[in-house]
């Protein structure tokens, strides 16, 4: 049975539909059965784990917050390995469901909360966060600079932004790009936004 979608508004769900690379928003209440199959629906968890040991200090209290988390792979996977806290917020239940399947099945559910949201909400009710996960959730925030401006809110001073997100080399052209609903940014222009200091003024190709 296909559930309904959270209670959002049009414009959200134009853009939730932008983030999946969906050309209506017809096909967002279909999604949890397109991607029956996949687990992994946003970044690499092996990614996110090699960058959150690389670059934050990793404690026994230490809290990550991952917006967008689909089935929440990135969420799981970061808790068994780090054994840290972390929150995954989805707009689609059926996503939400199956990651509190998942956390059980790899005996975190102790560590990892899953619940059902809109993001634009959720940037301004949580906060404290060591570091929280952005991944590949497109312009559900706004620009860029919204997105990087809403997503610093939720962390403590000093916390860490994982962002995962595709860029266009600096001599890139957005008509270069066969998917074209969505404006993206070339690394200058990405790096023109981020704070000076490293490594919070870096882009970590994969």
């Amino acid at each position: 049975m296909v559930k309904e979608l959270h209670p959002t508004k049009k414009g959200i769900e134009e853009k939730l539909a932008r983030s999946l690379t969906a050309e209506t928003t017809e096909l967002l209440l279909f999604m949890p059965y397109l991607l029956k199959d996949f687990w992994e629906l946003c970044s690499d968890p092996d990614v996110m784990i090699k960058l959150i040991e690389k670059h934050v200090n990793i404690t026994e209290n230490m809290r990550i917050l991952d917006l967008a988390c689909g089935k929440g792979a990135v969420s799981v996977r970061i808790a068994q390995k780090l054994r840290v806290s972390v929150k995954g917020i989805d707009i689609i239940p059926d996503f939400v469901e199956y990651a509190i399947k998942k956390a059980r099945e790899y005996g975190v559910d102790e560590l990892c909360h899953f619940a059902v949201g809109d993001i634009n909400e959720s940037v301004k009710a949580e906060t404290g966060y060591d570091c929280m996960i952005f991944g590949a959730a497109g312009d559900v925030l706004g620009s860029p600079a919204d997105t990087l401006r809403e997503l610093k809110s939720t962390v403590k001073p000093g916390g860490h932004i994982l962002i995962d997100e595709s860029y266009l080399p600096d001599d890139g052209k957005q008509e270069d790009v066969k998917y074209s609903n969505y404006k993206y940014l070339t690394e200058k222009q990405w790096l023109a936004l981020l704070p000076t200091n490293p490594p919070h003024g870096s882009l970590y190709p994969q």
